[in-house]
């Protein structure tokens, strides 16, 4: 009964965090900022809130301090796996500069692109979602000097895309939009 409950409540929370938009964007001038924001936060801490829920549940009504020990044990590996991803990625565009980040270890994706550099770029768009359907959105972006920065699809990413799509078609640069279904 504890494993079928914890994996009906994990399966509401992740429901819901499908249903809305973690992403923040900040404007300054013409500065765009995307990042996780405070309603990643909330998620976070209902993920932990789940976590001491159920250790406490063991504890005092199962009296199984192991299982209590190992639930508690979710929330380091928890915070291991969601923390460093949380607090890194980010993309910023601004009229002279694309800056993509991403969290360790997966940094050889941070690219600080000058505009006036780029030559074409291509957006992979990949339908994703295990409760509904949409795209995640990443760009390959070439360079006048033939270096192409792969920028793989993400949150943060896919809610930049329609501002980066708008800047790159300001300055004139091509985009290929190539969408990949998912396997039926």
């Amino acid at each position: 009964m504890f494993r079928l409950a914890f994996a009906l409540a994990a399966v509401l929370l992740l429901f819901v965090y499908s249903l809305v938009d973690t992403t923040s964007h900040t404007i300054v001038g013409q500065h765009h900022v995307f990042a996780y924001g405070w309603l990643a936060c909330l998620f976070v801490g209902l993920w932990m809130a789940l976590l001491i829920g159920f250790s406490l549940a063991a504890w005092r009504l199962m009296n199984d301090r192991l299982l209590a020990g190992l639930v508690l044990l979710g929330i380091p590996l928890f915070m291991f796996v969601s923390l460093p991803q949380f607090l890194y990625e980010r993309v910023e565009i601004s009229d002279k500069l694309l800056v993509h980040r991403r969290e360790p270890p997966h940094t050889k994706y941070n690219a600080d692109i000058p505009l006036d550099e780029i030559v074409s770029v291509e957006e992979t768009r990949t339908e994703s979602g295990s409760f509904s359907t949409f795209y995640m959105v990443g760009y390959a972006v070439t360079t006048r000097d033939g270096k192409t920065y792969k920028l793989p699809s993400n949150v943060v990413l896919t809610a930049a895309s329609p501002t980066i799509n708008r800047v790159l078609d300001e300055h004139d640069i091509p985009l290929k939009t190539t969408t990949i279904d998912r396997a039926k």
